[in-house]
């Protein structure tokens, strides 16, 4: 990452706050490495740590991101944004974190042990991604009778999509669901699009 010397002084400072258990000193520390050394993966990847310790996951997240985006390859910045997706009550994503960086450093004990907390969450009925499916169960267990929908090769990057997509009503399919199956497009903002339209229409997509 090649830092300056005044970044590598402030990361010293802070790699030196963290091993003494002032989180919040190394915090402070690592933002003004990364003020000084934007591009350094590995001030990302420790300041990631130094919010995790905080409880900061959303934080913590963020900066594991970063420190992926910067350097993909990397096994350490998925774990970290991995534990802190994990912590934060996103289990399907930490799952993604870890096992992508697994795909990176597929002997790293780290990451494996990661990925397998993330699947043990995953498996629990505590889990806040369990909760709200029960919250969203409830919720239509109140409402009519829903009618499913399907339909198949959307091809929402071909003409004339969009605008049969718009034609749709926005009320008379909002108690129903739609399953699209095959081709809805060929480019992600062709599917985004698609399924952007969709739920405005259909209660479940």
């Amino acid at each position: 990452a090649g830092a300056s010397p005044a970044a590598a002084a402030a990361k010293q400072r802070g790699n030196a706050a963290f091993a003494a258990g002032d989180n919040e000193a190394a915090l402070s520390a690592y933002t003004e490495a990364i003020a000084l050394a934007p591009h350094d993966e590995a001030l990302y990847s420790n300041r990631s740590a130094a919010n995790a310790r905080l409880g900061r996951w959303a934080a913590a997240l963020e900066d594991g991101k970063r420190a992926i985006s910067l350097r993909p390859g990397w096994g350490k910045a998925y774990s970290r944004a991995g534990l802190a997706a994990l912590s934060g009550g996103d289990e399907e994503g930490a799952y993604w974190y870890f096992a992508n960086g697994l795909r990176r450093e597929p002997q790293s004990p780290e990451l494996a042990k990661g990925r397998e907390g993330a699947i043990a969450a995953l498996c629990s009925a505590s889990t806040a991604r369990h909760k709200r499916r029960l919250e969203r169960a409830a919720m239509d267990a109140s409402r009519p009778p829903a009618r499913i929908f399907a339909v198949s090769d959307v091809h929402y990057d071909h003409p004339g999509a969009h605008e049969w997509g718009r034609s749709l009503s926005g009320e008379l399919y909002r108690d129903d669901a739609i399953i699209l199956a095959g081709d809805i497009g060929d480019t992600y903002d062709a599917v985004r699009l698609c399924l952007r339209q969709f739920r405005r229409c259909f209660r479940r997509v």
